[in-house]
């Protein structure tokens, strides 16, 4: 691992670049440490950036994060990037976790087996509305055993589980999606964000904390698709540019 002081030896313009411009996103909008934080954590797992994310938690432990929030969000991102992810990020978590003497206790958040399906349409609800509770009994018959088990995982065994509020779970989702690039999923993100109480200012917010960390194109894709997604919400819609 390359550390701060390392670059600032040999690379001392780079360093001042960055840390004058991290500073300068910090300082930017009403962001507070903890959302801050539940966005870059999730970004840094997007990435598979276990460094980073090592030294931006342990930072967060410092009174932005509880370490359950913290150990919950790695939870979740298993639902966006896979298991085999998690399991690497909850290795990096936990090699914090014990620098620091905390031990996290083990009791289960997550429904029985036999009521996820049912908790994880709730979610799914509360949502994107009523209407969709049973959404997966429909479409192809090929591909219909996917929308069971989706209902089933992300908000079933995942969302409907305590700790991080649906608004926190949605920050960090959006987040997660803006890191990989973007795409039809991240729309999905910004309109379930809505619905959990992340506006436009709070997502716009989010992005511009994750430029040091995700760099400009994969920012600027999300905002594409943020506002994109606004002008088919709204009739009126955005009509400035971007930029």
């Amino acid at each position: 691992m390359t550390t701060t002081a390392e670059i600032a030896r040999t690379d001392p313009d780079f360093a001042r670049i960055e840390a004058r411009f991290a500073a300068e996103v910090r300082a930017h909008g009403s962001m507070d440490d903890r959302e801050r934080a539940l966005c870059v954590l999730s970004a840094l797992i997007a990435l598979g950036e276990t460094d980073e994310f090592a030294l931006q938690l342990d930072e967060a432990l410092n009174g932005a994060l509880s370490p359950v929030e913290a150990r919950e969000l790695v939870y979740q991102s298993a639902a966006y990037l896979g298991f085999a992810r998690a399991r690497v990020f909850l290795a990096a978590a936990n090699g914090v976790f014990a620098a620091r003497g905390i031990s996290l206790p083990r009791e289960q958040e997550a429904p029985d087996a036999a009521d996820r399906l049912e908790a994880g349409a709730r979610v799914q609800a509360a949502l994107f509305g009523e209407e969709t509770a049973d959404f997966w009994q429909y479409g192809p018959e090929e591909t219909r055993h996917l929308g069971r088990m989706m209902v089933e995982n992300c908000f079933g065994d995942f969302y409907s589980r305590g700790i991080l509020s649906l608004k926190d779970r949605e920050l960090a989702a959006f987040c997660t999606l803006a890191a990989l690039g973007g795409g039809a999923q991240l729309k999905v993100r910004v309109v379930a964000g809505y619905a959990a109480g992340n506006d436009r200012a709070a997502l716009i917010s989010a992005l511009t904390q994750l430029v040091p960390f995700i760099g400009w194109t994969r920012v600027l894709n999300a905002l594409a698709i943020l506002t994109e997604t606004d002008k088919e919400l709204n009739d009126d819609g955005y009509d400035e540019d971007t930029f």
